[in-house]
C-alpha cells in the first residue's frame, strides 16, 4: 500500500469517526427535543385539568378575606394577619405582578402584614359581608405559577367608620359611601347601618405550596365601581 493510499485511509477512518459521533449527536438532540416537547405537553395537560380547582379556591380565597372583616377592633387585625400568613407564599412574582408591583398596584405577602400592622384607628363595626366571584380565568405562568383574573363584588354592611382589607389592599368606608342628595358626613348619621357596594376586577398570581394554590401577589388598576346605602332605605348612586 502506498503512502498515499495509508493517509487516505486514516482520513476516511477520521471522517467515519466524526460522522458516526455528530449522527450520535443529532439523534440526542432529536431525543431531548422530543422529550422536551413531551413534558411541556403533559404539563400544560395536567394544568389544564387543575384549572377548575385554581377557580374555586380563589374563589374561596376572596370569600375569606371578605370575611376577616367581620367585627372591630383588633380582633379583625388578628384574623387578617392570620390569613396572609395562611393563604399567601413568598415565591418570586410572576413578570407582569413584577410590572404592577413596581407601579405600585401590588400587594405581597410582606405588604400586607405591613398595612395591617400598622395602629387602628377606626371605630366602626363591620356587620356582615357578602362576596360574589362573578367571573374568573386562569392562565398558566412560568414552570408551576397561574396567572387569575377576577370579576367580582363584595356588599360590607356596617356601622360607624372602618378600614377594609381586600382584592385592592386597605380602604377606609366612609371615604367610599356616598350617597346623591344625602349629606353622609353629617354627624346624626354615623349610627345608621349602612351598606357598601363594590365591584372591581383583581390579577392573583398563585403557585401550589404544600398542596394548595396560594397567592404570591394581587395586583389591580385601581378602578372600582361602588355603591352605598342605607340599610333602611332603598337606592345608592354608583360612584367612580
Amino acid at each position: 500500500m502506498t503512502e498515499n493510499q495509508q493517509r487516505k485511509g486514516a482520513k476516511d477512518r477520521t471522517m467515519k469517526i466524526r460522522w458516526n459521533r455528530l449522527n450520535r449527536g443529532i439523534i440526542l438532540a432529536v431525543l431531548l427535543a422530543g422529550g422536551l416537547t413531551v413534558y411541556v405537553a403533559s404539563q400544560n395537560i395536567r394544568f389544564n385539568h387543575e384549572i377548575p380547582e385554581i377557580q374555586q379556591r380563589a374563589e374561596q380565597l376572596g370569600k375569606e378575606l371578605a370575611e376577616t372583616n367581620i367585627g372591630s377592633g383588633e380582633a379583625v387585625r388578628r384574623n387578617q394577619r392570620a390569613f396572609v400568613q395562611n393563604n399567601f407564599t413568598s415565591a418570586e412574582s410572576g413578570s407582569s405582578s413584577m410590572m404592577n408591583e413596581m407601579m405600585g398596584m401590588s400587594v405581597k405577602k410582606s405588604g400586607a402584614l405591613y398595612m395591617l400592622n400598622a395602629p387602628l384607628d377606626a371605630d366602626g363595626e363591620i356587620k356582615s359581608v357578602k362576596y360574589e366571584q362573578i367571573s374568573s380565568s386562569v392562565a398558566k405562568s412560568g414552570v408551576n405559577g397561574a396567572n387569575v383574573s377576577i370579576d367580582y363584588k363584595v356588599s360590607y354592611e356596617y356601622t360607624g367608620d372602618t378600614d377594609i382589607f381586600g382584592f385592592n389592599g386597605m380602604d377606609r368606608t366612609d371615604s367610599m359611601f356616598w350617597v346623591e342628595g344625602i349629606d353622609t358626613e353629617d354627624e346624626t348619621e354615623t349610627d345608621r347601618v349602612k351598606i357598601l357596594n363594590v365591584e372591581a376586577s383583581v390579577d392573583l398570581y398563585m403557585v401550589p405550596d404544600d398542596g394548595e394554590w396560594k397567592i404570591v401577589s394581587m395586583s389591580n388598576d385601581g378602578m372600582e365601581n361602588v355603591t352605598g346605602e342605607y340599610a333602611d332605605e332603598q337606592g345608592g348612586e354608583p360612584v367612580g
